[in-house]
């Protein structure tokens, strides 16, 4: 499940949200794409399924379109929720076809 939140206002800059989850079942690194932005956003992750336990998932790597995930415990596995703020890379609207 992923969400696209729009510009959120901030002073005099623009922010963009994008949110998502991801299920993490395995030690493997975890690779979730996100909308490009214009540099890496900041990321934050959260347990979504209600576990309390001290270990989650951490954010290995975050790029202006991926963000990585990885475990180090089974204690870990589990549902993240994730949101990404930042400024998007501008959306050019296409322009229109001559007429004839």
């Amino acid at each position: 499940m992923h969400h696209w939140g729009g510009p959120l206002p901030s002073g005099d800059r623009q922010v963009d949200v994008y949110e998502g989850e991801f299920t993490a079942s395995a030690f493997n690194p975890i690779a979730v794409l996100i909308p490009p932005f214009e540099t890496a956003p900041d990321a934050t992750v959260f347990r979504k399924d209600g576990k309390t336990s001290g270990h989650s998932a951490n954010i290995s790597q975050v790029t202006p379109n991926i963000i990585r995930f990885s475990v180090i415990t089974t204690e870990a596995f589990g549902i993240y929720g994730f949101r990404a703020r930042g400024k998007i890379l501008s959306r050019e609207p296409a322009e229109a076809a001559p007429s004839h």
